[in-house]
C-alpha cells in the first residue's frame, strides 16, 4: 500500500481527531481519513450546553474485518459493552449469534458465548444482569412467535435466568428496541396483557399487573420513579381498537392515561425530562406531560420522508427528506413542539442519515459520524466513513464505535 493511502486502521487512528442503546447495522465500516475533523471548545457553556463531546481521539481498538453481512447489536452496563454479532442467514434456518463482553475502558475481552438472539433487539443491561431476547424457533413471517429471554451475568457471562414471554413486543423495523427496562431494583418486561417485574439475579417474578382489555405493544420504558407503556385494546376481550399511552407507579398503579386520536401504531416512545415523546415514523410525534397525561403537542409527519429520533437536551430530532432529496434533521422542542433549528442533507453520493444518542450528545451516523449541538443545529464534528453503518454507545468515560471493522473507544481529546 503507497504512503498515500495508509493502512485503514492507522488512517483511523491519525483522523479522529474529534468526535449511544444502541443499533443494528449490516455492512458497516469504520471512519476513514477523508477530511478534516472540525470541533468547537465546550469552555464556557457547562451543563446546559447542546453535547457533552465535541472531540475525541482513539485510546484502543480491535480491528476485524468481516466481509459477510451481519447484523449487529451493542448494549452497556456503564463499564462494560456488550457486541453482538450475527451472520444474515441465507435461509429459514436460524444462526445463533456471537455475543462478546469488553471492557469499556481498556477494550480487554472479558468473556463470550453464543445466544439465538432476535435481530433488532438491543442488549438491556443493570444490576450485574444483562438482558437478551432470544428464539425458540426459527423465525417464520407467518407464525407469531414466543421468546425466551435470558439473564447473563455481566462480570462472568453465565446464564442466570430464563423466562419464557409468550407475546412478546415485536421490534418496529429500523428502531433498536430493549426487551424491557430495570426499574426499582427489578427487570420489567411485557408479555401481552401483563406486565412483569422480575428479580434481576434469579429471574422470579416480584411483581405483576394484568389488564383486562388491553396489550402491551411497545414498553416499558423507565423514567424517574414510574414506568410507560403504549398498549392496544383487545376487541376479543372487550376492548376498542384503540392505542393508549398508560403511566404506572412503583406499585404499577396507574397515574396518566392519554388516548391516541385514530388508528396510530406507535413504534417508538422515550422519556425526556417530564415529557413523554412517542411517535410513527412517517406519520406523526406526540408529547404527553408524564404527570398528567395530557398532550403538549402533535405534529404529523410527511409519508414516506420521516423518521423520529431518540429527545435529548430538550430537543426532539426528526429525519426529514428534504425538496431535492436527502436527509437532513428538523428538530422540536420537547415541550411546546415550536421548531427550533433545521440541519440540511448532506452533499455527495452518501447522504443517509441515522440519529443515534450516547453519553447526552446527538449523533447522526451513516457514511460519516456527526456530533450535532442540539441548541442550534450546527455540526460539531464530521468524518467521513469508508462503509457507514456505524453503531455507538458509552461506556467507562469513553464513547464506544462499534463497525463493521472493528470495536473502537474513545475518549476526549
Amino acid at each position: 500500500m503507497s504512503k498515500e493511502h495508509p493502512s485503514y486502521v492507522t488512517r483511523l487512528m491519525k483522523g479522529l481527531a474529534g468526535v449511544v442503546v444502541l443499533a443494528l447495522v449490516a455492512g458497516c465500516g469504520l471512519p476513514a481519513n477523508r477530511g478534516t475533523a472540525q470541533s468547537h471548545s465546550l469552555a464556557g457553556r457547562g451543563a446546559k450546553g447542546g453535547h457533552r463531546w465535541s472531540s475525541l481521539s482513539p485510546t484502543w481498538q480491535i480491528p476485524h474485518v468481516d466481509d459477510t453481512p451481519h447484523y449487529y447489536g451493542l448494549g452497556t452496563d456503564g463499564r462494560r459493552v456488550f457486541v453482538v454479532q450475527q451472520e444474515i442467514p441465507t435461509s429459514a434456518e436460524a444462526v445463533p449469534a456471537e455475543v462478546t463482553a469488553y471492557d469499556g475502558g481498556s477494550g480487554a475481552r472479558r468473556w463470550t458465548t453464543t445466544l439465538p438472539w432476535i435481530p433488532q433487539t438491543t442488549p438491556v443491561a443493570g444490576n450485574g444482569v444483562v438482558v437478551f431476547a432470544t428464539r425458540t424457533a426459527p423465525p417464520s413471517p407467518r407464525t407469531a412467535q414466543a421468546a425466551v429471554y435470558v439473564g447473563l451475568d455481566t462480570a462472568t457471562g453465565k446464564p442466570l435466568w430464563r423466562r419464557t414471554v409468550r407475546q412478546p413486543i415485536r421490534p418496529p423495523v429500523g428502531h433498536d428496541t430493549p426487551p424491557g427496562a430495570f426499574f426499582d431494583g427489578l427487570f420489567y418486561y411485557a408479555d401481552g396483557a401483563r406486565l412483569i417485574g422480575v428479580d434481576p439475579r434469579t429471574g422470579a417474578a416480584r411483581r405483576a399487573h394484568t389488564a383486562k382489555t388491553v396489550d402491551i405493544v411497545f414498553g416499558p420504558v423507565a423514567f424517574g420513579s414510574h414506568l410507560a407503556v403504549i398498549t392496544r385494546g383487545d376487541v376479543d376481550r372487550g376492548g376498542e381498537w384503540q392505542e393508549y399511552l398508560i403511566v404506572v407507579d412503583k406499585t404499577l398503579a396507574q397515574t396518566a392515561l392519554y388516548t391516541f386520536a385514530g388508528m396510530p401504531a406507535i413504534d417508538t416512545l422515550a422519556a425526556e425530562g417530564d415529557v413523554l415523546v412517542a411517535g410513527q415514523d412517517n406519520e406523526g410525534i406526540w408529547a404527553v406531560d408524564a404527570g398528567t397525561g395530557k398532550q403538549l403537542w402533535h405534529k404529523e409527519l410527511p409519508e414516506d420522508l420521516s423518521s423520529i429520533g431518540p429527545p435529548v437536551n430538550k430537543v426532539v430530532p426528526v429525519l426529514r427528506v428534504f425538496p431535492g432529496g436527502g436527509k437532513g434533521v428538523v428538530a422540536y422542542d420537547v415541550r411546546t413542539g415550536r421548531k427550533l433549528w433545521e440541519l440540511g442533507p448532506k452533499e455527495g453520493a452518501f447522504s443517509d442519515r441515522r440519529l443515534q444518542v450516547a453519553d447526552g450528545t446527538l449523533f447522526s451516523l451513516g457514511h460519516d459520524i456527526e456530533i450535532i449541538d442540539t441548541i442550534d443545529g450546527k455540526v460539531l464534528f464530521d468524518l467521513p466513513s469508508r462503509r457507514g453503518g456505524i453503531s455507538l454507545t458509552a461506556a467507562a468515560g469513553k464513547i464506544i464505535a462499534f463497525t463493521h471493522d472493528g470495536l473502537f473507544g474513545l475518549g476526549a481529546s
